[in-house]
């Protein structure tokens, strides 16, 4: 047998509405569960009270809730609050009324939700051990027991899930806000809460992960002589050093030992010393608030000293005749010789350069001989620009007939051989 009844205006689409009981059942349930699920987004899931969800609750949460009403009006909530929102409704009954002002006054005139816990960083990095900006975000607390058993607490990370929180049987406990919730850098929020004690305290830190911006000091290019104008090596003997650091944010540099500059940084930096030759130590450090920090290391070496002329002769290989005596029948020659270490040889009309090794000895292959005399001129350019030279005439001559290339060859490899001293095969 089916039996009718009447319902509310808010189950139905008219007034006096008839429904199904099974109907009416379903409808009642989704507005309850519409209702559970208003409740949680306007009201401060750990403690309902505290509406400004800032750890305390006191005159500002009532006032909040006055302005809101002042403004706005009683009545039911509707609508997602920002994430920044407060936390209007402390009855849990999806209205903004006059009780919910009370239950806060209430709760004020009892004696508020202090909790005798004192919280800090672990570690509070950067110039101030006090003011909560750092990049490690661990916290440890001391909670007063006075001889209550402790029940678990509860914390909460920003507006994230609430989670138990360990506390020791002397009251300590420690906790790293990222095994709770996932924190971005910025402003966070560490609320604990003893529903024993009905305890409440919050604690607000900063988080900065990312180091200060810092280019590596250089001479400037246009000081920076020789080939390559980005190596630091000079023969300028007021050479300008520059390098730039994120504005605002502690700068050291120091010069051969010498601090250059200590303090907020401008942007850019610049210097100009007067040196003789010599390497010179170049450092600098910018450090943000948070105690992030990056560094730069470099040697300034300046160089006015002429590198010696280069020494060179026809590679063993090259040179056919009596050895030493600059003359080959070779159309395509090696040239070795010696000057100043890491330097940069060329030989003049060929578009070669090679660079010495760390001994100053260099190689520089496939030069072309014409027949008769071959005037070949080398200048060497050390790495702060300074240049010197040296030339000599090769001789090259025709190729007598009749003797068998493959002696010939044989011959050349014998001659390396010995002036290299290595076993022969």
């Amino acid at each position: 047998m089916k039996t009718d009844i009447l319902i509310p205006q808010q189950f139905g689409s008219k007034p006096m509405s008839k429904l199904p009981p099974i109907r009416l059942r379903r409808l009642f349930l989704e507005h309850l569960e519409d209702r559970r699920m208003l409740a949680a987004i306007w009201q401060n899931p750990l403690v309902n009270v505290d509406v400004t969800d800032d750890g305390f609750v006191v005159a500002d949460d009532v006032i909040t809730l006055i302005n809101y009403i002042n403004s706005h009006g009683s009545g039911g909530l509707v609508g997602t609050p920002s994430p920044t929102s407060p936390y209007l409704d402390v009855d849990g009954d999806t209205q903004i009324t006059a009780s919910d002002v009370v239950s806060v006054i209430n709760n004020i005139n009892a004696g508020g939700l202090k909790l005798p816990l004192a919280m800090g960083l672990v570690n509070d990095t950067g110039e101030s051990p006090t003011d909560r900006v750092t990049y490690d975000p661990r916290l440890q607390g001391q909670l007063s027991l006075e001889g209550i058993t402790l029940a678990t607490a509860k914390v909460r990370v920003n507006r994230g899930a609430i989670v138990d929180l360990p506390i020791d049987v002397a009251g300590h406990f420690t906790l790293d806000p990222r095994t709770v919730q996932s924190l971005q850098d910025g402003n966070s929020k560490v609320t604990v809460y003893l529903p024993s004690l009905k305890g409440l305290q919050q604690i607000q830190i900063t988080l900065d992960t990312v180091a200060p911006t810092l280019t590596s000091p250089r001479i400037l290019a246009a000081d920076d002589s020789g080939l390559k104008n980005d190596d630091n090596n000079t023969s300028v003997t007021q050479p300008r050093i520059t390098l730039a650091a994120e504005v605002g944010e502690l700068l050291l540099v120091q010069f051969n030992g010498q601090t250059l500059f200590d303090g907020p940084s401008t942007g850019a930096f610049e210097n100009q010393p007067t040196l003789t030759d010599g390497t010179y130590p170049f450092s600098a450090i910018v450090r943000d608030v948070a105690g992030n920090s990056a560094s730069a290391n470099i040697s300034i070496v300046v160089d006015t000293t002429v590198p010696p002329a280069p020494q060179f002769d026809l590679a063993a290989t090259s040179d056919t005749g009596a050895r030493g005596d600059g003359s080959t029948n070779a159309a395509r020659v090696t040239l070795q010789g010696s000057t100043e270490a890491n330097s940069f040889v060329t030989i003049a009309g060929l578009n070669q350069t090679v660079r010495s090794s760390g001994d100053g000895k260099f190689r520089i292959p496939n030069i072309p001989l014409t027949l008769g005399e071959n005037g070949l001129s080398l200048a060497v350019t050390d790495l702060a620009g300074n240049t010197s030279q040296a030339a000599r005439t090769l001789q090259r001559v025709a190729e007598t007939a009749g003797i068998d290339p493959v002696l010939r060859w044989n011959q050349a490899i014998l001659n390396a051989i010995v002036l290299d001293a290595t076993p022969p095969p």
